[in-house]
């Protein structure tokens, strides 16, 4: 399995780029995950554009021609979307011969984890294995991720992989100056472009209490926040 880069390179529209979660390449299969925390207009267009993109340029018609490939694209979403009567809604692609046949090598999978949650827990109906899986995304703690892993894993598998994840949430983890800010540019960003300032409030102090744990100088943070020293040292007292 190759994981690759979440930088997507120009194509042919007006976007300057486009970025896709996680792209996923396994033989002749491709896996796009998409990681969608809310709702916005163009979310479909997005990634709708994204895995046609990706379906074109790895069928493209010459030496390379490749009537093998698969691309998939998963949306885990973390919201329910309006009509969204199902966990998990597949969408068929027609091809050439309208309402008679389907594009059967391109999917599109929309997983509702608010859904796939809420039926976990109802002890009246079955529990599919999609719905433990999305039930799974939606744990906050170790706690509610061993009991779903338990029932997804073989026993040695569940051990090995909470293991490794009660590892992982134990270990101190030192923020360096560069990953900083790296945060703080993706950020800044994702609240230009979703418009959100009470996330921007929030955000940006969890962004100080990081840098602060990180022992990054006062002068520093305050360079990158765009906050005052003041403010910072509010911050620190808090913790």
């Amino acid at each position: 399995i190759t994981l690759h880069y979440n930088e997507i390179p120009i194509t042919r529209g007006k976007e300057k780029f486009k970025r896709c979660d996680f792209l996923i390449k396994k033989d002749n299969t491709i896996y796009n995950i998409e990681l969608n925390s809310s709702n916005y207009d163009t979310l479909i267009i997005k990634n709708t554009s994204y895995i046609f993109s990706l379906f074109a340029s790895d069928t493209s018609r010459g030496d390379e021609y490749n009537k093998d490939l698969e691309v998939i694209q998963i949306n885990i979403n973390n919201f329910t979307k309006p009509n969204f009567n199902k966990p998990v809604l597949d969408y068929k692609i027609m091809n050439e011969n309208y309402g008679y046949d389907y594009l059967d090598s391109l999917k599109i999978y929309d997983l509702d984890i608010v859904k796939c949650n809420k039926l976990y827990y109802n002890d009246g109906i079955r529990k599919r294995r999609y719905l433990k899986w999305g039930a799974l995304f939606s744990c906050m703690t170790l706690e509610e991720i061993k009991p779903i892993i338990n029932q997804l894993l073989t026993k040695k598998e569940s051990e090995i992989f909470m293991e490794k994840l009660e590892k992982i949430t134990k270990e101190e983890y030192i923020m360096s100056e560069a990953e900083a800010l790296r945060l703080d540019d993706m950020l800044r960003r994702s609240i230009r472009r979703e418009g959100v300032e009470e996330g921007k409030s929030l955000g940006i102090e969890e962004t100080i209490k990081n840098m602060l744990k990180s022992n990054l100088s006062l002068n520093t943070i305050s360079k990158i926040t765009s906050k005052s020293i003041c403010e910072i040292e509010k911050i620190k007292d808090k913790m």
